[in-house]
């Protein structure tokens, strides 16, 4: 990033716009020790589900479990679509960004100052791994296999490993930003978005990179793609594009909101139907692969989502301050 572009948004990046990054990427120096209290007064009590619970990451699984884990280390499992839940023993009180299963017995878990954990045995036990950081935030985790996965965060931090995560390696990606959300659809092929309103692609799996949009003083926050050509990507200020060329280029949606809200999480169940989530209930739809995007049925309360998995069979779970579940593609929820 060069110097003059870093001085014309250095200002505003310490206003708004870094306020929501903070607060999705989870830098929780001042609150941390307060949410860390909370969970761990709630541990072995009651529901394993709480009110004051803030979940950062899921993921609804082929086998029909459904994972959760947010503020203060808190992991949760459901084997009924989100009906019950049960806590699972955590290793840490740090908090956690993003989950990953790829079987059902084996899983990682990304979180706050490099946390990366574990599990070989369908998350009986959580073990700690060596990301190679201990002052960046790893804020999403995707594994293609039981071998090959990436992690990205706080700082440029973009990690890759080839043995499961029993060694971790750092790629050659120096610039000073925060990474939100990343999509390889193989080993070679992916997308990362993040601050500054970038969206950058690999075709060599992370080594090099190519800028596919130019800079901006908002974020994307959330990146999906469905195959090498087909993709989008949502932000700040309800902010969604789409690509139907692998990114070569990016179009501006259709936002329908009535409001424009920030969307921090975005997916794709198929070529043409797709979620994306975010600040102040948001819950939107598209049926013509990201071209434009609808409000979906309405959550009767106040609330945010930040966390999003979805099934080509029209199965979705969102979270964020609660946990909502849709079987028919968004159009529904509860």
């Amino acid at each position: 990033m060069n110097q003059l572009f870093r001085q014309s948004v250095s200002k505003k990046r310490a206003g708004a716009v870094a306020a929501i990054s903070l607060m999705v990427a989870g830098l929780l120096a001042l609150s941390g020790m307060m949410f860390s209290t909370a969970m761990a007064a709630t541990k072995g009590k009651g529901d394993a589900v709480r009110f004051t619970d803030k979940f950062l990451g899921v993921q609804l699984t082929e086998s029909g479990r459904v994972w959760a884990v947010g503020h203060g280390g808190k992991i949760v499992y459901s084997d009924n679509f989100g009906k019950d839940w049960k806590l699972q023993k955590s290793p840490t009180l740090r908090s956690l960004f993003s989950v990953c299963f790829v079987t059902p017995s084996k899983g990682w878990i990304s979180g706050e100052l490099g946390t990366m954990l574990h599990t070989e045995d369908g998350g009986e036990t959580w073990k700690q791994q060596n990301s190679g950081t201990e002052e960046q935030h790893l804020l999403m985790v995707k594994f293609l296999n039981e071998q090959k996965g990436w992690a990205v965060g706080t700082r440029g931090m973009v990690i890759t490993t080839e043995d499961g995560g029993n060694n971790w390696k750092r790629l050659p990606f120096t610039e000073d930003v925060t990474i939100n959300d990343i999509c390889f659809i193989n080993e070679k092929v992916g997308w990362v978005a993040g601050e500054f309103d970038f969206i950058i692609r690999t075709d060599d799996g992370g080594e090099n990179w190519t800028f596919q949009t130019q800079k901006g003083v908002g974020n994307y926050f959330g990146v999906d793609f469905i195959d090498e050509n087909n993709g989008v990507a949502v932000g700040t200020e309800g902010n969604a594009v789409y690509t139907v060329d692998g990114g070569k280029e990016w179009k501006h949606a259709e936002n329908n909101q009535r409001a424009k809200k920030t969307l921090l999480k975005v997916g794709l169940f198929n070529s043409k139907q797709g979620l994306a989530v975010g600040l102040d209930g948001a819950l939107l739809t598209t049926k013509d692969g990201g071209m434009s995007w609808d409000e979906s049925s309405k959550i009767s309360y106040y609330n945010w989502f930040c966390g999003l998995s979805l099934l080509e069979n029209g199965k979705g779970v969102a979270v964020g301050g609660t946990i909502v579940t849709t079987t028919d593609f968004g159009a529904t929820w509860e």
